[in-house]
């Protein structure tokens, strides 16, 4: 007889509630997930659904309390805002919500190497006040995207970064304080290219 005791436990598709965070409800906006909700008063929401693309139910694994409260501190901040549609109250990213969006794509932006080098050098050049935290930020990207630094505020990579640039340059709003130059011949460029493993 077998005498083995069954291990309760939740069924193996429930999944438990997490907290809402802040990254998590705009990552679920900015993919275009519809979120519905009621108003209490002015600045307060009574109760909040997110309908989702596909009938997806995000809400499933979030407490309604803990959204409830994440959505309403981006409302106060001006990071969302909600809108009187024919269908009733829904949210949406603002134009400060959306730049805010941008800046979680940070950490995992890349440069694609190409297979065969184009024997162009991509060359930034930035003007930003020493100590001012944008240029920290910007510095530690660069050099975090592969850059090799030339000079103080001159960094250099090998490879098509022109998108790149502009993304970080329209998220830390400096549009005319970085330059990207591309040129095909460096003098003496025999370290460069053994730094790059060209």
């Amino acid at each position: 007889m077998n005498t083995m005791k069954r291990k309760r436990g939740r069924p193996a598709q429930e999944k438990e509630n997490t907290h809402a965070t802040v990254e998590g409800i705009l990552a679920l906006l900015k993919l275009g997930v519809v979120l519905a909700v009621a108003i209490a008063a002015p600045g307060a929401i009574r109760s909040l659904q997110f309908l989702g693309k596909k009938n997806t139910k995000a809400d499933t694994c979030l407490y309604p309390s803990s959204a409830r409260r994440t959505v309403e501190r981006l409302w106060r901040q001006g990071v969302v805002d909600v809108v009187d549609t024919k269908n009733g109250y829904i949210v949406r990213l603002t134009d400060k919500g959306k730049k805010l969006t941008l800046s979680y794509d940070i950490d995992t932006m890349a440069i694609q190497k190409q297979e065969e080098w184009d024997g162009k050098w991509r060359m930034v050049f930035f003007d930003i006040p020493a100590g001012q935290i944008e240029r920290i930020m910007f510095q530690r990207k660069l050099k975090n995207l592969g850059f090799f630094q030339m000079q103080r505020s001159v960094y250099i990579c090998p490879y098509p970064c022109e998108k790149e640039i502009k993304f970080l340059r329209e998220v830390w709003e400096m549009p005319h304080s970085v330059k990207l130059a591309t040129v095909e011949r460096i003098e003496n460029d025999s370290d460069l290219r053994r730094h790059f493993r060209l």
